[in-house]
């Protein structure tokens, strides 16, 4: 990961608004544990995060593996129950993201409250459950 690290940080070196590569990156750091990168490129870069889905969308996400990160399970919990809440019935995907790196990082971590609130909102997000299936495992 840390090569991809730097090839991300080329990139927005060289295309300072690469929304891509400013989110990516974004991500990696939540999952290297560098919250402190991450706030302070969140807080450069706001807009540009709150422009893929909103306050629901990739936004929300970053605020649960933040959280997770944290170890802040009961926030973790409070943000996917937020999140389930006011959704229809069934099952779509909810968020424009690729979770297949959160995934894999996940499978090396000890099964807890923390990943299994994780997993059910990256299932959720990604179509994988329905809103019904969501609200039985919360």
């Amino acid at each position: 990961m840390p090569g991809a690290t730097e090839e991300l940080k080329t990139v927005i070196d060289i295309e300072p608004s690469h929304a891509g590569a400013i989110v990516d990156l974004m991500e990696l750091y939540l999952l290297l544990n560098k919250i402190d990168d991450f706030d302070d490129l969140y807080k450069r870069n706001k807009t540009i995060v709150e422009s893929r889905g909103g306050e629901r969308g990739v936004k929300y996400y970053f605020d649960i593996l933040r959280e997770y990160q944290l170890k802040k399970y009961d926030d973790v919990r409070r943000l996917v129950e937020r999140y389930i809440e006011p959704l229809p019935f069934g099952k779509e995907k909810r968020i424009q993201w690729d979770f297949s790196d959160v995934r894999t990082y996940l499978k090396s971590n000890p099964s807890d409250t923390g990943r299994n609130l994780l997993e059910l909102f990256i299932k959720l997000a990604s179509g994988d459950i329905s809103t019904e299936e969501a609200k039985v495992q919360i």
